[in-house]
């Protein structure tokens, strides 16, 4: 199983074929860009779910969940090649799915997991007709390299498949898996003006801008990167301010995070309220005044306590969940 902010990749199970019927197999647009069908009846719908559970078996194969309602909305998946290069098997949500992000989650996800496995490289193929597709490919950085002609064999459709790559080596974030858990270093911005903090909102919660250390990075270098990937902002990191040993249950994986906080300058620049993330567009920017956040879920908690009067030296905390 693979989380996102929103979604749940995980395993088909016969049960989900009337919601996948619904809102994927029945509705034309959801295979405009791919090279099989839709399916014309339940019956149909229900016999392609076995189809798919058998399929998905022994495969990095997956039907797209709402994690808030366990709807399916989807699928996909990823396999390997030659060497350390994985590739996407197809990113497909239905049509009432559109707009709200989740493709980019997706593939985000799926890269993610790609790197777990061992990739150093990552193949993406998108129809030249499928905008939305070569925008993402665009947003994620990759690079094209060829293109390939083809007749799709069920209408005799022409198309032209466009192929991308993208390096994963050189991308390696401070992060490994054991058995056990989970552990990863982050570094996290405390930007604060005319008594307001800058916090990033995804669902109902809030927490600092910042992110994942990478091998080789001091940890004053990752968080800059990080706020210049994110928000566009040329930042300068004052001093730090906490230290923070993080202990919690993350999906079925026991979790440990090392986090690092600064106080940042971000030299007259800084996101408006309400401005989406660059590399995620389901998490949004807002200034949230200091006064007011006991009424506020935000991350670390220790932040309501510390905030209205900064500590002259570093300060270490540990928490369990």
């Amino acid at each position: 199983m693979i989380e996102t902010n929103d979604l749940i990749l995980d395993k088909a199970k016969q049960e989900d074929w009337l919601s996948m019927y619904k809102n994927v197999w029945s509705r034309s647009e959801s295979f405009q860009y791919m090279v099989i069908e839709n399916s014309p009846n339940q019956q149909e719908a229900q016999a392609r779910m076995e189809r798919t559970i058998a399929f998905q078996q022994g495969r990095e194969s997956y039907t797209v969940y709402l994690k808030s309602t366990r709807e399916a909305i989807g699928f996909t998946g990823i396999a390997p090649l030659e060497g350390n290069t994985w590739e996407e098997t197809g990113i497909c949500i239905g049509p009432d799915f559109w707009g709200r992000g989740y493709g980019w989650q997706i593939l985000r996800a799926l890269l993610a997991h790609a790197k777990e496995l061992g990739a150093k490289e990552f193949v993406y193929s998108s129809w030249a007709e499928n905008l939305a597709s070569r925008a993402l490919a665009a947003k994620a950085g990759f690079v094209q390299y060829g293109t390939e002609k083809h007749v799709r064999e069920h209408d005799g459709k022409e198309y032209t498949l466009l192929k991308f790559k993208l390096s994963l080596a050189d991308k390696t974030d401070w992060l490994f898996r054991t058995p056990e858990g989970i552990c990863h270093v982050r570094v996290a911005a405390v930007l604060i003006r005319g008594g307001r903090l800058l916090a990033q909102k995804s669902g109902g919660t809030y927490a600092l801008p910042g992110g994942h250390l990478r091998f080789g990075e001091t940890t004053v270098e990752a968080l800059v990167r990080e706020l210049k990937e994110e928000m566009g902002v040329e930042a300068a990191c004052r001093r730090l301010l906490w230290t923070e040993e993080n202990f919690w249950r993350w999906g079925d994986r026991e979790a440990h995070n090392l986090c690092y906080y600064y106080l940042i300058d971000a030299n007259g620049s800084a996101p408006e309220e309400g401005v989406l993330m660059r590399d995620n567009d389901s998490v949004t920017f807002h200034w949230l005044p200091i006064a007011e956040l006991d009424g506020v879920e935000i991350y670390p908690t220790f932040l309501k306590n510390e905030l209205p009067n900064l500590s002259d030296y570093p300060k270490h905390f540990i928490r369990r969940d």
